[in-house]
């Protein structure tokens, strides 16, 4: 009996040990990854040589510059990019036979009432708009039209 308990609690204290260890792992993670975003802002604001070259470099990594098709060719123009990538997502979300997705759907149970899909369909009123704009950081991210939040928040009336 003492020696599965021994065995029970060297399991236990391997187990607290590596939980320990991912959390620490991740802390470590996310400390790097908030100092890595401070230097970024900063050196962002200078509008440095480094902000730029660091911009440069992402993009590179970032871009895609060859594909394969379907028959094995590597296509690196940017027009054949764009048709591959076309087909491969269009091949994934379109799907024509009805029957099959009757039948897969018929599986899925119902949770959205008439009554709440009423609510969730029906026109954006006003007072919505108002309450979102107003829950909105004013000076975030400008709108498409290049104002911000700030803005509509001021000259709502």
């Amino acid at each position: 009996w003492r020696r599965q308990n021994n065995v029970n609690l060297e399991k236990l204290v391997e187990e607290l040990k590596e939980k320990e260890l991912s959390t620490a792992l991740k802390a470590e993670e996310l400390f790097w990854r908030q100092k890595s975003r401070v230097l970024w802002l900063r050196e962002g604001d200078r509008n440095s040589k480094y902000f730029h070259a660091l911009v440069k470099q992402m993009r590179a990594r970032n871009r895609i510059t060859q594909l394969v098709d379907e028959n094995g060719n590597v296509v690196e123009d940017e027009e054949g990019l764009v048709a591959i990538a076309t087909s491969y997502f269009r091949k994934i979300f379109e799907y024509s036979n009805l029957e099959d997705i009757a039948d897969a759907l018929a599986e899925v149970s119902t949770t959205i009432t008439g009554d709440v899909n009423e609510k969730l369909t029906a026109p954006v009123t006003e007072w919505e708009v108002k309450l979102a704009l107003f829950a909105m950081h004013p000076e975030n991210a400008p709108r498409p039209d290049g104002m911000t939040a700030l803005f509509y928040q001021k000259f709502w009336d």
